[in-house]
C-alpha cells in the first residue's frame, strides 16, 4: 500500500519547487517500501541518507528563494525546516549506531510532516513569490 502519493493538491504552481517535492515523496515512498518489506541495513540506511540528503538541498533552496524576496515569514519558516533536518539526521545517526528501528511510524511521521509543510507553507511562499514577481512586472511596464 502506497503512503507517500503525490497528486495535484500539493502542487504550488512553481516547477522547480514542484519537483523537488515529487522527488521528496518517491524517496519516503521507498523508505516505507524497504521498512515494509524488511529490508535490511544495507537498504535503509542508504535510502535514510539519500532523504537526508535531498530534504537538506531543497531546504536550501528554499530558503535561499526567501532571501531573494525577503519573505516576511522567513525566519519562522526557516525554523521549520531547522526543527525537521535536526530531528531526521538525529534519527539516521542513531539508526546507524544501532540505538534506533526504523518503523512504519517513522515513514508516517515524514510523510505526514511534508504534507502538512506542503500544504500550509510551502505554498504560502510560493503565493509570495508570484505576487512579488507580478508587482516587479508591473513595475517595468
Amino acid at each position: 500500500m502506497a503512503l507517500a502519493v503525490w497528486d495535484d493538491s500539493y502542487k504550488t504552481n512553481n516547477a522547480k519547487v514542484d519537483s523537488q517535492h515529487q522527488e521528496l515523496f518517491q524517496m519516503m515512498e521507498d523508505l516505507h517500501d524497504a521498512i515494509m518489506e524488511g529490508k535490511g541495513e544495507a537498504v535503509l540506511t542508504p535510502t535514510l541518507d539519500k532523504l537526508v540528503r535531498y530534504t537538506v538541498e531543497h531546504f536550501r533552496e528554499e530558503e535561499s528563494l526567501m532571501k531573494d524576496v525577503d519573505y516576511p515569514a522567513r525566519e519562522r519558516h526557516r525554523l521549520k525546516h531547522y526543527t525537521l533536518t535536526k530531528e531526521v539526521s538525529g534519527i539516521a545517526e542513531k539508526y546507524k549506531r544501532g540505538e534506533y528501528v526504523l518503523t512504519i511510524t517513522l515513514a508516517n511521521f515524514l510523510t505526514s510532516w511534508w504534507r502538512h509543510h506542503i500544504q500550509a507553507e510551502d505554498k504560502a511562499l510560493i503565493k509570495y513569490v508570484q505576487a512579488q514577481c507580478s508587482e516587479r512586472e508591473k513595475e517595468l511596464v
